[in-house]
C-alpha cells in the first residue's frame, strides 16, 4: 500500500507536469502569433527571420512531445512526433501566410488595374501610371510595385521588374495582368482597353468562385464533421472507459495502431481538402 507521502509525490509530479505543459502551450501559441505578426505585418514575401523560425521550431517540438507524453504515448514516439512537428508547423504557417498574401493581392488587382488604365487613358506612360498607382492602390499592391520601380531605377529593365512581381505572386490573375503590362510596354497597343477586359475577367472569376463556394458549403461542413468524428469519439471513449483506451497508449501494438490511425486521419483530411478545392 502506498504511503501518503508517495501518493502526494505522485499527485505533485502530475500537477507539475500539467503546469509545464500548459506553459509550453501558452509559449507555443505566443511564438506562432509572433511569427505571423513579424513576418506578415509588412505584407511582403521576404524570407522568415532565422531567430523566429528557430524559436517556433523548438516550441512546437517541445509542446508536441510533452502533450503526447502526457496522454500516455511512449517517449520514443513522442520525440519522433515532436521532431516532425518542428518541421511541419513552420512549413504549414508559411504556406498559410503566403496563401493569405496572394489572396489579398488578387483582391487588390481590380482597383489597382482600374487606376492604371485610367492613368494610361490620361496620357501617362506605363511607368508613370504605375508610380501613380503606388499612392492610390491597396498597400499589398503598392509594395510590390514600389519594389519593381526601385529595381527599374537601379538599372533593371521595366519588363524584368514586372516579371519579378509576376513570379513572386504566381497567381493566374497576376500572370494575366502583369503579362499584359509587359507585352504592352514592349509592343504597345490599346493597353487601357486590355486592362479593362482583364478587370472584367477577374470580376467574373470572383463571381463564379463565390457561387462555387456557396454550392460546396454543405459538402465542406460534412467533411469537417466527418474528419472531426474520430478524435471526438476517442475522447468520449476515454472518458467512458479509460482502461480500454489505455490499451492504445500502454502497449506497443496499441501505440502502433494509434499512430496508424492518426496518420490515416491526417491523410483523410488532406485528401478531403484537395477534393473540395475547385479550380476555375
Amino acid at each position: 500500500m502506498n504511503s501518503p507521502f508517495s501518493v502526494a509525490n505522485i499527485y505533485a509530479s502530475h500537477i507539475g507536469y500539467a503546469i509545464s505543459l500548459a506553459i509550453m502551450i501558452y509559449l507555443f501559441r505566443g511564438s506562432i502569433e509572433n511569427y505571423l505578426s513579424n513576418n506578415s505585418k509588412e505584407q511582403n514575401l521576404d524570407p522568415v527571420k532565422k531567430k523566429e523560425l528557430l524559436i517556433l521550431r523548438i516550441s512546437s517540438a517541445i509542446t508536441v512531445t510533452l502533450l503526447l507524453t502526457f496522454i500516455g504515448i511512449s517517449s520514443m514516439v513522442s520525440l519522433i512526433a515532436g521532431a516532425i512537428s518542428a518541421y511541419a508547423v513552420p512549413k504549414f504557417l508559411e504556406n498559410r501566410r503566403r496563401q493569405k498574401y496572394v489572396e489579398s493581392f488578387d483582391q487588390s488587382l481590380v482597383e489597382a488595374l482600374t487606376g492604371v488604365a485610367s492613368s494610361l487613358k490620361a496620357g501617362l506612360t506605363i511607368l508613370g501610371s504605375l508610380e501613380v498607382s503606388v499612392n492610390n492602390s491597396p498597400a499589398v499592391f503598392s509594395k510590390q510595385i514600389s519594389l519593381a520601380i526601385k529595381e527599374h531605377r537601379f538599372g533593371k529593365p521595366l519588363e524584368e521588374a514586372l516579371d519579378g512581381v509576376r513570379k513572386r505572386i504566381g497567381t493566374p490573375h497576376a500572370n494575366i495582368a502583369f503579362g499584359a503590362l509587359i507585352i504592352g510596354n514592349q509592343i504597345g497597343g490599346n493597353l487601357p482597353e486590355i486592362l479593362n477586359k482583364i478587370v472584367q475577367t477577374i470580376r467574373e472569376r470572383e463571381r463564379v468562385a463565390g457561387k462555387l463556394d456557396s454550392l460546396t458549403a454543405q459538402g465542406r461542413t460534412q467533411s469537417v464533421l466527418l474528419c472531426s468524428a474520430p478524435p471526438v469519439i476517442g475522447v468520449l471513449m476515454y472518458l467512458w472507459d479509460p482502461e480500454k483506451i489505455a490499451l492504445f497508449t500502454d502497449t506497443f501494438a496499441g501505440q502502433i495502431l494509434l499512430t496508424l490511425a492518426i496518420s490515416l486521419e491526417l491523410i483523410g483530411i488532406y485528401a478531403t481538402k484537395k477534393t473540395m478545392e475547385l479550380d476555375i
